[in-house]
């Protein structure tokens, strides 16, 4: 089943991503369902990126050195409205604007093991330095990203792979106010053969 949004967004402590522009490929998309916030509960997705050129290495509960990409999160609203972050993030992602046919139903799970490049900003708050996506766009033509690690996916019809979600994600969709809707059509529209082969999804 598809992730369709819609027009209406305990471990060790590791280094920030660098601040700059990084190429990046999407190694998760996962429903977490009605989340709290300052303006009342609001339907959210966390989608996450893997950075194939910024490699770290740590030690495994065994000691044994670990050398993988680095990796970012960034939460959504799950809609697709003209304001939304989701929107924009996406439309520069894919280079285009949504078409008004597109903007009724995108499954999200088309971003999977897509590449991109994004901008990373820090922010300071007190002793802790955090890395946030500032903006995302499409890669350049010939430049080639490597592929993603691993593609997570979850939402109530794609439940296979939660208990390899990381356990922070577990833990947001657990304490969900609202479990994520069940039971979302299948958007059986055929693609849209008008666009682009630069277009990534």
């Amino acid at each position: 089943m598809p992730l369709n949004v819609k027009d209406t967004g305990g471990g060790q402590d590791f280094d920030p991503v660098p601040q700059g522009t990084h190429a990046a490929v999407c190694y998760m998309v996962a429903d977490i369902g009605e989340q709290p916030t300052s303006y009342g509960p609001k339907h959210k997705v966390v989608i996450g990126f893997e950075l194939p050129e910024n490699l770290i290495t740590y030690k495994d509960k065994d000691g044994k050195d670990i050398t993988k990409p680095m990796i970012i999160n960034n939460f959504y609203t799950a809609s697709l409205s003209s304001k939304a972050i989701l929107t924009g993030d996406l439309e520069g992602w894919r280079g285009r604007a949504f078409t008004s046919e597109e903007l009724q139903g995108f499954n999200l799970f088309n971003v999977l093991g897509k590449p991109c490049v994004i901008t990373v900003v820090h922010n300071v708050v007190g002793d802790k330095t955090y890395a946030n996506i500032k903006s995302i766009g499409q890669i350049m033509k010939g430049m080639e990203v490597a592929p993603a690690t691993r593609q997570l996916k979850y939402s109530p019809d794609e439940v296979e792979q939660y208990d390899d979600l990381p356990e922070w994600v577990q833990k947001k969709i657990s304490g969900a106010v609202i479990e994520p809707p069940q039971g979302q059509p299948q958007d059986d529209r055929p693609a849209n053969n008008e666009f682009d082969d630069d277009i990534p999804f």
